[in-house]
């Protein structure tokens, strides 16, 4: 029975192969040779698996760009924008004051190698810039600098939290819905690619819960003579400044969403230091239509647009130099963060890093399916009230 069913689907698929349009299929069964035969069936198999190769493709491009945007009118009221979070970066990243602290209050001391002194530490320190902004100018001073954090086995993201102003230093008054709260149950300290900023109402923080029991909705204000967040910064003087990120002084103020942390594509503007900066908030709000949600990611942190390229990013320079760029995103445990050797290699990973996303890597990062897109508009005017700006003493 079974040599007559064999025998019946042979004689079945010679009929069809002869009769088949597919272009050499016939030849499997009508070439004079056993190695004719199997030549065209590898051929027809291999194009078979091309093919099938091709709609997956075709399918999965088509799944990851159905995505039918909605944009929520403009002119909806502002309570329906969540509040923001809001990351405050000082461009001193070395203080003079700090610095000093730093080498004479210091319990251990500082221990400097055999032909280094604390002026060349000080020196050195200016050019810690380089870490923010690799462009590998002042490969010598760096080295020096290294020398001295290597001997006393410190990392470059420690001395940044004993030189840099911190947001203790800097925060002098914060108000929150008209009522003055202490800064520390509103800010904390966050590893970004700026250096260590202070961030408010991020997601998941512990100091985002306190705040978040202290307001008294989650939404932003109303148009009024009333603010959620009001700030009295310090400003230093220049002769206190021995290296920054920015040519003036001043804070870098960051406005995104809760759950996104690389501070990529996100707004940002300037609070020059003597002015007083008010900042109006309006929003819109992105959301992907129900029947088209499988091409998008969830708005959880972990799937978010900016956070997941940002998590590319860094594979693709640790290929490159073998270390973690400061980010906002967590470090992986078991990889070693750069530091001051690491700065020639990640002057020219830059460009590097962008081809090898754009051309060899996968990163998978889908379009975010819920999003908000924040607009601020800036008024800034002398800080010259007489509280803030006392005449000297005669």
């Amino acid at each position: 029975m079974i040599t007559n069913l064999r025998s019946t689907l042979v004689e079945v698929y010679e009929e069809f192969s002869v009769k088949s349009t597919i272009s050499g299929l016939k030849y499997t069964t009508l070439a004079q040779t056993k190695f004719g035969r199997c030549f065209w069936a590898i051929i027809l198999l291999s194009f078979l698996g091309f093919a099938i190769s091709l709609a997956m493709c075709s399918y999965k491009r088509y799944q990851s760009t159905s995505i039918n945007m909605v944009i929520i009118n403009t002119q909806y009221p502002m309570s329906m924008i969540d509040l923001p979070a809001v990351t405050l970066c000082h461009g001193g990243i070395v203080m003079m004051h700090k610095l000093i602290s730093f080498l004479t209050s210091n319990p251990k001391r500082i221990f400097m190698p055999r032909g280094l002194t604390r002026a060349d530490f000080e020196n050195s320190s200016r050019y810690l810039r380089e870490a923010i902004y690799p462009k590998n100018y002042f490969p010598d001073e760096l080295d020096k600098l290294h020398q001295i954090l290597s001997a006393n086995r410190l990392t470059l993201l420690e001395l940044f939290e004993n030189v840099s102003a911190n947001c203790s230093d800097f925060l002098l008054m914060c108000q929150l819905e008209g009522k003055t709260v202490p800064c520390s149950t509103l800010f904390e300290p966050v590893v970004t690619p700026n250096g260590i900023c202070c961030a408010f109402n991020y997601e998941n923080s512990q100091v985002s819960q306190r705040s978040n029991e202290l307001l008294k909705r989650s939404n932003s204000a109303r148009i009024g003579p009333h603010f959620i967040l009001s700030l009295l910064m310090k400003s230093y003087s220049s002769e206190d400044r021995v290296a920054s990120i920015m040519h003036g002084d001043g804070v870098k103020v960051f406005v995104h969403e809760r759950n996104v942390y690389s501070l990529l594509e996100v707004v940002e503007f300037m609070a020059p230091a003597g002015h007083e900066s008010v900042a109006q908030l309006t929003g819109t709000k992105l959301t992907s239509a129900s029947n088209c949600m499988t091409g998008c990611a969830d708005p959880g942190a972990e799937n978010r647009y900016q956070n997941c390229y940002m998590r590319c990013w860094k594979s693709a320079v640790w290929e490159l130099c073998g270390c973690q760029i400061m980010s906002g995103v967590p470090m992986e445990h078991g990889r070693q963060a750069c530091d001051l050797p690491h700065i020639p290699c990640l002057a020219r990973a830059a460009p590097r890093a962008n081809s090898i996303l754009k051309q060899e890597w996968q990163c998978d990062c889908l379009a975010d399916c819920k999003s908000t897109v924040y607009g601020i508009a800036v008024a800034t005017a002398p800080l010259n009230a007489a509280q803030y700006s006392p005449s000297p003493f005669q």
